[in-house]
């Protein structure tokens, strides 16, 4: 049993790390191709929206990537 704990938090860390780089590179990059009203949003806007992007960072990839291939 202590294995299977063991297993699920380094999975839920990996996913964690997986998901806060992702959240850096959004902030910086993605945002505006994704939703361009968020162009001129303060910065408690990004704070928020942080750690959703933290916790669904699977959907907010395959979005960012649907749209920048859109761009292209």
């Amino acid at each position: 049993m202590k294995t299977v704990v063991l297993i699920f938090v380094y999975a839920l860390q990996v996913y964690l790390l997986l998901g806060f780089i992702v959240a850096v590179f959004v902030q910086q990059k993605g945002f505006k191709k994704i939703d361009p009203s968020v162009e001129g949003a303060g910065v408690w806007f990004r704070v928020i929206t942080f750690f959703g992007i933290v916790a669904l960072w699977p959907v907010i990839l395959i979005k960012w990537i649907k749209v920048s291939r859109n761009d292209a």
